[in-house]
């Protein structure tokens, strides 16, 4: 009586004995795939998760100045500025027609006279336009005599109340009041870049 426990022995022609069992697998060790030659020399590597701080910030972020990403809300009141003294500019031309109209239609005055008073609207309508101007191209340095020519607005809406043209004089301080408050506010200040 043979013993079925004893383990199945080959035959010399490479054949086991019947009773061994036949095409059994025989268990694999797995591991972690080892990085090719080739995939070490390409260097592709995936990156991080979390990723950098730069990798999270959008494209157009990097790089840019934090006072331009402000521009278009602290910028408002030097825009309003910009148009009050386009628009005295305009209306300085306007009076400096109405002056050549007066200096041609009116008799018994001086040919120096007549033509002083329209050249002299007509340089401080120059002037107004031009600053307005150079404060829409960000010239810092045209906030000042801006200033200096709406504050002599309020000292002209003065003595023309006091002469007693008060529905002239009144508004022309408004506008004059409006505009030096407009150019003296920090955001214009921030929007110039002059903090």
């Amino acid at each position: 009586m043979t013993d079925k426990s004893r383990p199945a022995t080959k035959r010399p022609g490479g054949k086991p004995r019947s009773g061994a069992p036949t095409g059994a697998a025989r268990p694999t060790l797995s591991g972690p795939a080892k990085p090719t030659a080739g995939s070490a020399a390409t260097g592709s590597a995936k990156p991080a998760v979390g990723g950098t701080a730069a990798q999270k910030m959008p494209p157009e972020s990097v790089g840019s100045d934090p006072t331009e990403a402000g521009s278009t809300t602290t910028g408002a009141t030097l825009r309003w500025a910009i148009r009050l003294l386009l628009a005295e500019a305009v209306v300085i031309g306007l009076l400096t027609l109405v002056t050549i109209w007066a200096a041609i239609t009116t008799a018994n005055v001086s040919a120096s006279s007549a033509a002083a008073v329209p050249v002299f609207t007509a340089i401080c309508g120059a002037i107004v336009g031009g600053l307005g101007l150079a404060l829409k191209r960000g010239k810092s340095l045209a906030r000042g005599p801006a200033i200096v020519i709406q504050m002599l607005l309020v000292l002209i809406s003065y003595y023309m109340i006091d002469g007693g043209l008060v529905w002239l004089g009144i508004p022309v301080m408004i506008i004059g009041l409006l505009g030096t408050g407009l150019l003296l506010a920090p955001s214009t200040r921030t929007a110039l870049g002059l903090n």
